[in-house]
């Protein structure tokens, strides 16, 4: 990053997002935890308060969406709510060049500034656990739009926490971080 000219920029985006300790905290990763973790994440939003459930290897967890966001330096605040298309539509136009294929079939490389670029594909792959990064969903937009204009209209740990409960069964196992750090917790 640094001789790209975008190490600044990106840690600028991550302080905005509330990410710096996030980034800092580097754990192992294990394979066994990580997979049993992924597997059997559950997110429910609907449960006052919203909760999350998971296997540490064969031990099954619970805590509060909120205990979660603590231990893995995830921002809680902001709505639960999954973010819609129509809640990024305006956004798209703003950090996009030429963008014509709108929220759900948008791609990274259409993305102003290579900073945005980077960020974006970082926050899918490591935050939200994309197999593939090259599109934009409206997770990853509201995500940007977290980090570029500190919009906290939607939990950053929410949508960690429905990703990682959506994907353990459509795409490559990802969340060991997340996994590292709840196992140290407990």
């Amino acid at each position: 990053m640094e001789a790209a000219g975008i190490y600044e920029d990106f840690y600028y985006l991550a302080e905005n997002a509330g990410i710096t300790d996030f980034l800092h905290d580097q754990r192992e990763q294990y394979l066994l935890l990580t997979n049993t973790f992924v597997q059997n994440f559950h997110f429910h939003a609907r449960r006052s308060p919203p909760t999350v459930e998971f296997h540490l290897y064969d031990e099954h967890k619970e805590m509060t969406l909120y205990d979660f966001c603590e231990v893995c330096k995830l921002p809680y605040e902001g709505s639960v709510e999954e973010p819609r298309p129509r809640d990024v539509e305006a956004f798209i136009d703003e950090v996009t060049i030429g963008e014509r294929r709108k929220v759900s079939k948008a791609r990274v490389d259409s993305l102003h500034f290579p900073v945005l670029r980077y960020y974006s594909l970082f926050a899918g792959r490591c935050l939200i656990g994309h197999g593939e990064s090259g599109g934009l969903s409206a997770p990853d937009l509201a995500i940007l739009r977290h980090a570029l204009l500190r919009d906290r209209t939607f939990s950053l740990g929410a949508m960690v926490a429905k990703r990682l409960s959506l994907n353990r069964t459509k795409c490559p196992i990802f969340g060991g971080i997340f996994a590292s750090r709840l196992a140290r917790r407990f």
